[in-house]
């Protein structure tokens, strides 16, 4: 598929927008970019913008040069094990190609959550187009395009593979995947990955957990893609169960009987539903109270709290019980978590 067909075709139909997603990031603000094309003569800008991407995101191709360049900027910042890249630029299209691909082994699905502007793209099979609130998600193992008729503005979140592969078990996309900006599902929304990218942008929750909250709600919103037809009911069932579990860690008597007792759901059902993602609700809950607690020990809001309150809060009895559950789970003991704070 040629992207210049896929982007003129539809351009002449719909005129560009310049609508914009009113996102104020402060962190990844443009006015002092981490490299920019604006001084440069137009005709090393495109060379130099090439260059720039390929050495800081991925290794690609500028194969329709506007005759007067690119005006563009970029700005990274870390966010736990992710990356946020924050494009800005003028009128352009990019590819990457097979032959970039074996120069280039870097493995990342990259979710791009657009801040302005509208684009098209594709990859494998599918063609989308993108405005302001929508998420597209490019898997960098396989080739695609990306072109902007307009000035754009785009957050990229580089996610390596192997941290999909922690959350999803494993990662294979094959086509583009676009994320409209009013999905909804299951108590998860893609306007919430714009909420916590303006969490990460202010900086007043620590970056792990905005990188895990993150990673969790693009689980969630991929679930219906990624499961088997005939897994839908149980991922509902998996997705309500996760959420009703997020939001009683504290208290004592979780279990799976308590669970199917309030999702009104048997608890045959409820263990096939913790299957799909290779686990029991008992270990579920186990996993959530201990990044629970370690999120809190992290959280500067929370300095005040001593170990044995955080871990009673995430429904921890048994301080000594945790503490070795804690270790074996994280390599560090909870004081070793909290005496980064200090």
């Amino acid at each position: 598929m040629n992207l210049s067909s896929c982007f003129n075709g539809n351009t002449a139909t719909r005129p560009s927008s310049n609508r914009s997603l009113h996102t104020p990031l402060q962190l990844l603000a443009s006015n002092r970019p981490d490299y920019s094309t604006q001084r440069l003569p137009s005709r090393q800008k495109a060379d130099f913008w090439v260059d720039c991407i390929n050495r800081n995101m991925i290794e690609l191709d500028c194969p329709d040069e506007p005759e007067c360049g690119i005006d563009a900027e970029l700005t990274s910042r870390q966010l736990g094990a992710l990356t946020l890249n924050r494009v800005k630029a003028s009128e352009h299209s990019i590819q990457r190609s097979n032959a970039n691909i074996r120069k280039d082994d870097r493995e990342s699905a990259f979710m791009c959550l657009m801040l302005e502007g509208d684009g098209f793209a594709y990859q494998g099979t599918q063609c989308t187009r993108s405005s302001p609130g929508d998420v597209v998600i490019y898997n960098t193992v396989r080739p695609y395009a990306q072109g902007f008729g307009q000035n754009m503005d785009m957050v990229v979140i580089d996610i390596p593979h192997q941290v999909l592969k922690g959350c999803f078990g494993q990662w294979d996309q094959k086509d583009i995947i676009r994320l409209d900006r009013q999905l909804e599902y299951g108590g998860y929304a893609t306007k919430e990955l714009f909420n916590l990218l303006r969490q990460a942008d202010s900086g007043a929750t620590a970056a792990d957990k905005v990188a895990n909250l993150m990673l969790d709600e693009l689980n969630g919103l991929l679930n219906q893609r990624i499961r088997p037809q005939g897994s839908r009911a149980l991922a509902d069932i998996l997705l309500r169960g996760k959420y009703w579990i997020r939001t009683h860690l504290h208290e004592e008597d979780l279990s799976l009987e308590r669970l199917s007792h309030e999702l009104h759901t048997s608890k045959r059902q409820l263990a096939r539903a913790f299957q799909l993602d290779n686990t029991t609700v008992a270990r579920f809950i186990w996993d959530e109270r201990l990044q629970r607690c370690r999120d809190t020990l992290l959280d500067p809001s929370c300095k005040q709290m001593t170990v044995s309150q955080v871990a009673f809060r995430c429904g921890f009895n048994h301080p000594a019980h945790f503490s070795r559950a804690y270790k074996q789970a994280f390599g560090e003991s909870p004081s070793d978590t909290r005496s980064r704070l200090l």
